[in-house]
């Protein structure tokens, strides 16, 4: 094995071994024994160490210890330790079973060394000085590369024991014999060749015979040079013959000291057996913590497993609930889509059909003007007035004028009178009349103003009928509100499309909003136009009024009224009671006309449905939860009545109709149309803004069609937030006027 081999081998371990838990314990455990026990020795062995603790040293010097154990290890220096000097008591130093490629110097300075353990190491050479430890009773080498040994070995002058076997040494020094307390001599006899193998294999006498024989001294048994075995042996000349009681003496104590020294080896046994069942108990500890370990371990990689296992089986039902989600999506736009289309091509066809009808009643309005211009009826209407107030107030007028009459009647028949008793009485009566006179001319003036007030409040309760009567502005009112339905649900549907990101090639919908939103544009020209039309008539009918008669606005309020059809007239009269009392407790009198048309009898009442309503023209969303409400409250009434009674009250037989049967009037037939297309289109808008994302959207702007900001937010707005093309017009859907903010 050449050098360069021999330090791999020596720094490998130190390089790649670590102490285990177990060395490390019980490193500390003989730690804590060499502090605590009594006993003279300090104890490291088989602790995986690679380099000695630090303060070992010194920690034999304050504790005293004669023997530093520190076997089975992977030593290759004692630099870790301390200074050696501080070993000076040390009597015994076991070093077997390491990685020593050699020995310090310095360890010739432990005078007091009488036991030095080197077995199992990788030793080529032994300290040059070794010959200074003059204490030393044993030597073991044994297991090592020796080759030779240092020449001043035979200087130990106490050396009983020896063992160099396993080695590579083939010669011994000449002057071994010199050591003649040599008692016991362990080598490889075989490979000897000085002195030959023939002598070593017959033992340490022979061998000490044939090397005394070289150095021409006379042999004596190792029996005449005994020493003592704890202390320091005393060196006499070889000349010196010992006593016979001296050499008893020391026999005995020799014998003692080896007593002790078995005792002491015993002891060691017992705790060297000890510590082996605690490293034993511990290993099956550690073992035991292993299995445990790796079946916590195999356990949490099961749960791991499942986890994942169900990880992505929520993974799968949530991207197939997703992919449900939008195919769902997807068709609930194209039926916005088909819906829209439907909705656009029955607005035209119905507009189509209104602007006829519209044609011919403008025709049959312009030849009843004609007519009332050739035939005056004033006095006819004059007789169907219902002026009670008027006639009442004209009535006082004639009787403070008819008072005022007898005043100055009385006064000229006692103006002589007066005037005869004095001036003064006259000029005082003059004064009265005067005063009288002015109040009355004050109370005319303030009569001509109420009357006057009264004028202007009836032009404007005219104005108000003729636009709720006039067909076309209601029937465009109607598909207004429809469209702004329509734009509203179509937004929905886009932002709803926005959000899932369902992108396509169809520009379908949006081609929709956009015909949706320039069809109510174009509605709502129209019925501005119709307005205009409307005030200009009335602008006609004023002049008219200056030219003709005083109470104009009265009669055109009675004519329409009175136009209203005589058979709906009837039907109104052959409502029943109880159906008009709900319908007046729920502030509903305005809808008693709908009500007659579809013939609703208390039975066919006592069965409707919000959805009934709704469709009947009740689009009022309070009312219709009133009208229920005292419907409810009257089925409770007639319950209790008829508890009451222990009868059952007859009722007519009146055949039941259908609520939602279509209107007979020729008047109203475009309001069966548009209440038609309402139940199909009307929709509640719920979509939040999109701006404060709090409030409801109820704003629509003009060109795009979106219905898509509250009214707080889109006070300052100039682009759409959606697609920020230019707003035009604004629409307040909330408000019943659909008031109009132009930009």
């Amino acid at each position: 094995m050449n050098p360069d081999n021999s330090i791999h081998q020596i720094n490998m371990p130190k390089l790649l071994h670590r102490q285990s838990e177990s060395a490390r314990k019980r490193m500390e455990h003989c730690q804590y024994l060499a502090t605590e026990s009594p006993e003279p020795t300090y104890d490291l062995s088989r602790c995986e160490i690679s380099e000695v603790p630090s303060g070992t040293f010194s920690m034999c010097k304050v504790l005293r210890k004669e023997a530093l154990i520190l076997s089975e290890n992977f030593l290759s220096s004692l630099s870790g330790g301390g200074n050696i000097k501080d070993l000076a008591m040390l009597r015994v130093l076991d070093l077997h079973g390491n990685k020593f490629s050699e020995i310090p110097d310095a360890v010739t300075d432990i005078s007091g060394l009488q036991v030095l353990a080197l077995d199992n190491n990788n030793l080529k050479k032994l300290p040059r000085d070794i010959g200074k430890l003059q204490a030393l009773q044993t030597l073991s080498v044994k297991g090592n590369q020796l080759k030779e040994l240092p020449g001043s070995i035979v200087q130990m002058k106490s050396l009983r024991s020896l063992d160099i076997s396993v080695n590579k040494i083939k010669e011994l020094p000449s002057k071994l014999c010199y050591i003649r307390t040599l008692e016991t001599l362990t080598l490889d006899a075989n490979n000897m060749k000085h002195p030959l193998a023939s002598v070593c294999i017959r033992g340490i006498e022979a061998i000490m015979k044939s090397l005394c024989g070289e150095c021409g001294i006379d042999y004596s048994p190792p029996s005449q040079h005994v020493l003592s075995v704890l202390d320091p042996p005393k060196i006499s000349p070889v000349t010196d013959k010992p006593s016979l009681q001296s050499l008893e003496q020391e026999e005995a104590s020799l014998s003692n000291s080896i007593m002790q020294y078995e005792k002491l080896q015993g002891k060691k046994r017992l705790e060297r057996v000890r510590m082996e069942k605690e490293l034993e108990e511990m290993e099956r500890d550690q073992a035991r913590l292993m299995i445990q370990t790796d079946q916590r371990h195999m356990g949490l990689l099961k749960a791991l497993e499942k986890e994942q296992a169900d990880l992505d089986s929520g993974i799968k039902t949530l991207q197939e609930r997703s992919d449900i989600e939008k195919q769902n999506l997807l068709a609930m736009l194209h039926d916005v889509e088909k819906q829209s289309t439907d909705l656009v091509e029955q607005l035209l066809e119905m507009n189509e059909k209104a602007r006829k009808k519209e044609a011919l009643l403008d025709q049959l309005e312009k030849e009843r003007m004609e007519l009332d211009a050739t035939f005056s009826v004033i006095a006819e209407e004059h007789d169907f007035l219902r002026e009670r107030d008027i006639l009442d107030f004209m009535q006082v007028i004639v009787k403070e004028n008819y008072e005022l009459e007898q005043l100055r009647n009385t006064y000229d028949k006692h103006k002589e009178n007066i005037r005869k008793k004095a001036e003064d009485s006259e000029n005082e009566a003059f004064d009265q009349l005067s005063s009288h006179l002015q109040a009355k001319q004050l109370n005319n003036d303030a009569m001509v103003a109420e009357l006057m007030k009264a004028e202007e409040f009836q032009r404007q309760a005219f104005e108000m009928l003729l636009l709720s009567k006039d067909a076309k502005h209601k029937r465009l009112t109607e598909e207004i509100y429809m469209l702004q339905q329509q734009l509203a649900e179509v937004t929905m549907a886009e932002l709803e499309k926005r959000s899932v990101k369902a992108e396509s090639a169809n520009i379908t919908l949006e081609q929709k909003r956009e015909e949706l939103a320039a069809l109510l544009k174009q509605l709502m020209i129209e019925r501005e136009d119709r307005e205009e039309e409307l005030k200009k008539r009335l602008l006609e009918m004023e002049q008219r009024r200056e030219d003709d008669v005083q109470d104009y606005w009265l009669i055109q309020f009675q004519r329409l009224m009175d136009r209203k059809p005589q058979a709906l007239i009837d039907q109104e009269n052959h409502l029943e009671l109880s159906v008009l009392e709900i319908l007046e407790r729920a502030g509903a009198d305005d809808y008693i006309p709908k009500f007659a048309r579809h013939r609703v009898t208390i039975e066919t009442m006592l069965q409707l449905t919000d959805s009934n309503l709704k469709e009947m023209g009740v689009h009022e969303l309070g009312l219709r939860h009133a009208i229920l409400s005292h419907i409810s409250e009257f089925i409770k009434e007639r319950e209790m009545a008829s508890v009451k009674a222990k009868e059952i009250e007859s009722n007519e037989t009146v055949p039941r109709m259908n609520p939602t049967a279509p209107f007979m009037d020729e008047d109203s037939a475009s309001a069966v149309a548009a209440a038609t297309v309402m139940k199909e289109v009307t929709v509640r808008v719920n979509a939040e803004c999109v701006i404060c994302m709090e409030n409801n959207s109820d704003v629509l702007f003009l060109n795009c069609g979106h219905v898509c900001c509250c009214g707080s937010c889109s006070g300052s707005l100039r682009l759409c937030p959606l697609c920020r093309s230019d707003i035009h017009t604004k629409i307040n859907m909330q408000k019943s006027s659909q008031s109009l903010v132009s930009l």
